[in-house]
């Protein structure tokens, strides 16, 4: 049997095309569209390699730039000896908790990562931080003063130093442990910080004076608080009404921290802190800067809305 077609007109022509049958007219249309399909399958080969072109260009010159930053912790010739650089890396996070720049500190260089800035100093002298053009390290935030603070690296205990340099909002050192409360210390804690005044009396006793302020208006919040180590050897100070002292504001953890006179000394830990629980409040305390910390691994730093983590390089 041979093919049987259907009845068409005159001028209607007919073709196969694959195993069907179309007309002159839709053959035409259908190369037009695979001629299309062709022309956006080039186009998008085309781009696709223009782009990994780019890409390859711009992750060369991204590496080119960044080869000072990350050879950090190659070792350098000393007197004929290999020793590692003193070195620290801090990593800058705005108020929202986003990674503003890795800056690498050295005993005579700054480098910064997202600036892509290699700075010189002399070796020993300190360096500056702040909103002013003038300064080591720029940050650009209206929280942060025209200097904020300053890093220098101490020779003899081959350790760095940050110390603030009180003139606005303050550069707080986050407390991993219990320190010595000491004269005129400063700590913040939530939206607030304590003022602390040590006066040593008579008989062995240890007079401790906490004024508690305001951190935006630097006004007095509540009024001072004032007793003895022959009264207390162990207070808290807190939210809940289980502590000696209760702070009424509900950023306050429940007991956000304790006080306990020990060895001749007054010492403070971050929340509850006792023989039979131990527990950090949600805040955290920070210590103010004013006298010079020694940089520490995975140490946190706030300053004005930022907050900076230190890493060892």
């Amino acid at each position: 049997m041979g093919c049987h077609f259907p009845k068409q007109n005159q001028n209607t022509v007919f073709l196969l095309y694959g195993d069907s049958k179309v007309s002159e007219k839709q053959e035409s249309i259908i190369l037009k569209e695979n001629e299309m399909k062709n022309d956006l399958k080039n186009t998008a080969l085309t781009e696709k390699k223009e782009f990994l072109q780019n890409f390859e260009k711009k992750n060369k010159e991204r590496m080119a730039r960044y080869s000072n930053y990350n050879n950090f912790s190659t070792k350098i010739s000393l007197n004929e000896s290999k020793v590692l650089m003193n070195s620290i890396l801090f990593k800058l996070y705005d108020s929202s908790n986003i990674l503003i720049d890795e800056i690498g500190i050295t005993e005579n260089s700054i480098i910064s990562k997202y600036k892509q800035t290699n700075i010189n100093y002399e070796r020993g002298s300190t360096i500056s931080f702040g909103r002013d053009q003038n300064c080591d390290y720029i940050i650009n935030d209206n929280s942060i003063s025209p200097i904020q603070f300053y890093i220098n690296y101490n020779e003899v205990k081959k350790k760095f130093y940050i110390m603030d340099n009180l003139s606005g909002t303050g550069t707080f050192v986050k407390l991993i442990k219990e320190i010595i409360i000491k004269q005129d210390m400063i700590i913040s804690f939530c939206v607030d910080f304590m003022y602390f005044d040590i006066k040593h009396l008579k008989n062995n006793l240890t007079q401790i004076n906490i004024k508690f302020l305001n951190k935006i208006n630097n006004s007095e919040k509540q009024s001072e608080l004032s007793f003895t180590n022959n009264e207390y050897t162990h207070f808290t100070i807190g939210r809940s009404n289980i502590c000696n002292y209760q702070y009424k504001d509900d950023s306050v953890s429940k007991v956000q921290c304790t006080l306990i006179y020990q060895k001749n000394n007054w010492y403070i830990y971050d929340g509850l802190y006792n023989d039979y629980d131990k527990k950090l409040s949600t805040n955290g305390l920070w210590l103010l800067t004013k006298d010079g910390i020694g940089l520490k691994n995975k140490m946190v730093i706030k300053t004005g809305d930022m907050k900076i983590f230190v890493m060892d390089m």
